[in-house]
């Protein structure tokens, strides 16, 4: 987990130096490619969230189910867009 941590850094480092030399289209990919894995993150985020409270909350809620269902059914197909 570490040297993915460190990798990600030296990429993010790589790429302020690299900025100035970047196409116009080329920054247009780099910022929407940045913009889509936050947007996707915080998405994941959220539907973990809400997962974690349907199972922690008191009791068991068969409509808490189906929000979960269809929040990971927006993730799934969000990951499956980006590919």
């Amino acid at each position: 987990m570490a040297n993915k941590m460190l990798s990600l850094a030296s990429e993010l480092k790589d790429l302020r130096c690299k900025w100035q030399t970047l196409s116009i289209y080329e920054r247009f990919e780099q910022t929407v490619l940045a913009e889509l894995t936050t947007v996707i993150a915080i998405i994941v985020v959220i539907a973990s969230w809400q997962l974690l409270g349907t199972r922690v909350g008191g009791g068991v809620s068969y409509s808490g189910f189906a929000e979960v269902g269809a929040g990971w059914g927006v993730v799934r197909g969000l990951v499956m867009s980006s590919r």
